[in-house]
């Protein structure tokens, strides 16, 4: 297919949401102001309903359009979006996982946005355990006796804390709620812990 312009957001795989929002996000937002309102977004995806949600989000009136990863698509003029000023590109050398290292500053500037849009303008008491739960994958594991929950549990109630099982099945803004409000996250690492992004600055990480 062929289009007259486009604009492409590097990222890792913005497919993930830790990619969603640590690199495509992020540089959506830095560049917020000299986006040109009329050219969309072109994502290697079959959908792109995230990748718009966020820009809805950030208010950038700008549309996503997607194409497949085996597609070659034309655009007579092709806008790449590499934000490296101050505050947003991190000093140390990009790697393989990570397309350009976004600076803390530019990673809070998105949380803070986000929790905005949810209507958390100040953390309360936190008051929530939450277990970051994987049923299947290479970061599950077996526990058929949920021994682990048990524990987790056991260990909520002698806090005064609700306990709370994520599995990933929210909404963005009521996992942006949930979060807000934990006082303990555990999980195995991976995109399923991007939501600490929205914890209060005390919460502990397992």
């Amino acid at each position: 297919r062929t289009f007259g312009n486009g604009i492409v957001v590097f990222s890792t795989n913005s497919n993930n949401y830790y990619h969603l929002l640590i690199e495509f996000t992020t540089k959506v937002l830095a560049a917020k102001d000299i986006l040109p309102k009329d050219i969309p977004i072109f994502v290697s995806s079959d959908s792109v309903e995230r990748h718009q949600q966020m820009l809805d989000l950030l208010k950038v009136p700008i549309k996503v359009r997607s194409f497949g990863i085996l597609e070659a698509v034309h655009c007579k003029t092709l806008y790449v979006l590499d934000i490296t000023h101050p505050k947003h590109a991190s000093a140390l050398p990009a790697n393989l996982w990570d397309c350009y290292l976004t600076h803390k500053d530019s990673v809070r500037r998105l949380a803070n946005h986000l929790l905005k849009y949810s209507g958390i303008m100040g953390f309360n008491p936190p008051d929530k355990l939450i277990y970051a739960k994987r049923s299947e994958g290479a970061r599950s594991f077996n526990d058929p006796h949920n021994k682990i929950e048990s524990l987790f549990h056991r260990f909520a109630e002698a806090q005064k804390l609700e306990f709370v099982i994520f599995d990933g099945q929210y909404d963005f803004d009521s996992q942006v709620q949930l979060f807000s409000k934990a006082k303990f996250v555990i999980g195995i690492h991976g995109a399923g812990l991007t939501n600490v992004l929205f914890t209060p600055p005390h919460c502990t990480l397992f």
